[in-house]
């Protein structure tokens, strides 16, 4: 929700850890009864989830960015590289001991600016020197101190501690090489009468001044320019100790009797190392000298025992630097050592973090599997229904062109929609006409209520017919029904007209007719009667009338037998 707010947020990962399989699995699939999220308010809800059967599942945008996994707080590596660990009423059912470990576990997965979030009976209880109260009352943490490797001795778990890599060349100073030379030949003038070698962070030479020949020896194969590579024998562990030194306190360090080997003889060197100020911000530069030691002037003759003592003291202090730099060594192994199982650890909780992706992949695999499944399935009956709809048009098409009848097609505001060909007998239409109102139309026909009739079909949906004439003189019987769809809404009219005009012809004949034979028994003077075949008078003629003093329209359907009684 907060995201919601920023412009541009950053990419979300969630890892929703358990150690219950059972659990995890009901998570993944992310679907809960309406029970189980009563307690949300009615935005939420419509917010992040969406209803599917008698469930509600969430919704996908939150189901991607969380990755599930099995994990033991006490067994397992942690996350690395976090910003937020939100461990609510889990460690109080853990021993003072157990919590302690976990502690020390989230110290080491949060980013320096992270905070922790505990339950409300939860506290960080004695390790207040690793974590801070942001709100006491709310149980929120930060971690505290940039350095965790006061921690390294008592985790088992991997951490977000990286390997320094001292391979990595930070960027150099050459942009202000003249300021670098120019400092350094300073100090070296003022100070020293010596061999110095400049070296930056990463122990790289960056120049030379003075006989350095004389202590150190170009390396032969891939070109290296690590000091350390470049030291005559004798003098590599002492160095080596020198410049850890320097760089843990930055105060210097002089390394003297050290015994090098020059022209096939052994001979004693001092070495200093000092660190300069900084050159420029995140570099510094150290500066190594390198000279003889002084030699001792000459004393006059002594005994046997007195020539030893010097020696003595020599191998003395000789045996005091080895011992010194061994467990110098030895300390680096252990550092290198720590750093190394660091390193493991973390590769480590990163597989762990590979697979629980690959799991998350494998599952989201599995939905676009399925996605694409009713895709297709869905396509299939898209085009099934694009077939169907095909047929139903070619059917209508060739309908309306075979059919011998004018029929008008009109819309609920009596725009064409469709007619067939034989409606241009009676109207002037073109297939351009679709679309137009009826009342733009010339008709070639007299039918002053075709508008109202429509219109008033629209309202009452019943049908409504008229006769008319065309202008050539034939007869039409013209109706108007209601124009349904499938779903049995009206969406305008169907206007018919079915061609009479030899109906009534016939029928003319016949009424000339009649009226002829009319005439003809109308003339006769004897007494004429028609009868049709159940003896029903059908007509008597004016002299029949005169004779029995009746009246036709009395005498005409009544049987022959009941005229005069009988």
């Amino acid at each position: 929700e907060h995201f919601e707010k920023i412009t541009h947020p950053p990419r979300l990962q969630i890892f929703a850890t358990d150690i219950s399989e059972k659990s995890l699995t009901t998570a993944r699939i992310g679907s809960y009864s309406k029970e189980a999220v009563q307690t949300l308010s009615a935005e939420r809800l419509s917010k992040f989830f969406h209803p599917k059967g008698d469930h509600f599942e969430i919704n996908r945008f939150i189901r991607e960015m969380i990755t599930f996994s099995s994990h033991n707080l006490l067994a397992d590596p942690p996350f690395s590289r976090l910003d937020l660990i939100t461990c609510r009423n889990v460690l109080i059912y853990f021993e003072p001991s157990a919590q302690q470990r976990v502690l020390e576990m989230f110290h080491f997965a949060l980013n320096s600016n992270g905070y922790l979030l505990l339950g409300s009976s939860e506290t960080v209880g004695r390790r207040t020197n690793g974590f801070e109260p942001v709100s006491q009352k709310s149980r929120i943490y930060r971690p505290i101190g940039v350095n965790k490797s006061g921690f390294y001795q008592n985790l088992r778990w991997t951490s977000s501690y990286s390997k320094p890599d001292w391979t990595a060349r930070p960027t150099q100073v050459k942009d202000s090489t003249q300021n670098l030379l120019r400092m350094i030949e300073q100090t070296i003038l003022s100070r020293y009468a010596w061999a110095c070698v400049a070296v930056d962070e990463t122990l790289a030479i960056q120049s030379f001044y003075g006989p350095t020949s004389d202590y150190l020896t170009q390396p032969t194969g891939e070109a290296r320019m690590d000091v350390l590579s470049w030291v005559k024998p004798g003098l590599y562990s002492g160095l080596s100790s020198a410049l850890e030194k320097v760089k843990a306190t930055g105060a210097p360090v002089t390394v003297d009797n050290i015994q090098i080997e020059r022209k096939e003889q052994n001979v004693l060197i001092e070495c200093r190392v000092e660190l300069l100020r900084h050159f420029e911000e995140g570099h510094r530069i150290f500066l190594v000298a390198f000279r003889d030691a002084p030699v001792a002037p000459a004393q006059g003759p002594t005994d046997g025992a007195e020539a030893t003592q010097p020696l003595a003291k020599q191998l003395e202090a000789e045996l005091k630097r080895t011992r010194k730099e061994m467990h110098a060594i030895i300390d680096q192994l252990e550092n290198a050592n720590e750093e190394h199982r660091a390193s493991h650890e973390e590769l480590l909780s990163l597989n762990e973090e590979l697979q629980s992706s690959n799991e998350e992949l494998e599952a989201t695999k599995e939905e676009l599997q399925s996605l694409n499944e009713e895709l297709v399935t869905v396509n299939q009956q898209l085009q099934d229904k694009n077939i169907q709809l095909s047929q139903a048009a070619s059917d209508l098409t060739n309908l309306l062109s075979s059919a011998e009848i004018p029929i008008i097609f009109l819309d609920r505001n009596l725009r064409i929609r469709q007619f067939t060909p034989v409606s241009t007998a009676l109207m002037r239409l073109v297939p351009s006409d679709i679309g137009r109102s009826i009342q733009h139309i010339k008709v070639r026909f007299s039918d002053e209520n075709l508008e109202d009739d429509a219109k008033r079909v629209l309202d009452s949906l019943s049908p409504v017919t008229a006769e008319i004439e065309s202008e050539k003189g034939r007869f039409y019987i013209r109706k108007i029904l209601p124009y349904r769809t499938e779903e049995n809404r009206i969406e305008g009219v169907c206007v018919t007209f079915h061609d009479i005009t030899e109906q009534r012809k016939s029928e003319r004949r016949v009424a000339d007719a009649k009226a002829y034979a009319e005439a003809i028994i109308a003339t006769v003077r004897t007494c004429l009667i028609v009868l049709n075949s159940k003896f029903e008078v059908v007509t008597v003629n004016d002299a029949f009338c005169d004779l029995f003093k009746v009246n036709r329209n009395q005498v005409e359907s009544t049987v022959l037998f009941d005229l005069g009684n009988g």
